[in-house]
């Protein structure tokens, strides 16, 4: 099998998936201090945003947006499956982010994720 953009990166989600699960059951320590670090360096978010619209760019070469966001209802989903056991933390937090002023950087997201909704809406019923 060839491998190409699609399939380098879901081996990338699959290899860091590991790695991180790995750490997770031998050094927790470790993992937490790599998170701490990565999340807390400035700019990240916006190399976040970047590489995401990298990829979504290179997924719309095979698939629709609406495929794109088919599959983001799965990991929602699962992620929501894990979260829950987490569910009082993240209450906290959402009560705090409601009480705080938004970055930026959480404006700029909540605009792009509208726009692609709408954008999905409009080609599932055009």
């Amino acid at each position: 099998m060839a491998i190409g953009v699609i399939e380098s990166f879901a081996l990338i989600v699959a290899a860091v998936s590991i790695i991180k699960l790995v750490f997770l059951v031998v050094n927790r320590g470790a993992w937490l201090k790599f998170a701490k670090s990565l999340y807390s360096t400035k700019g990240v978010a916006w190399i976040f945003g970047i590489l995401s619209l990298v990829v979504l760019y290179y997924l719309m070469q095979t698939l629709t947006i609406v495929q794109i966001f088919a599959v983001t209802l799965f990991y929602v989903f699962f992620l929501g499956m894990a979260f829950t056991s987490y569910s009082n933390d993240f209450i906290k937090l959402a009560e705090k982010m409601i009480k705080s002023k938004f970055p930026a950087i959480v404006w700029i997201f909540s605009i792009i994720w509208l726009a692609l909704s709408v954008w999905v809406i409009y080609i599932i019923f055009a």
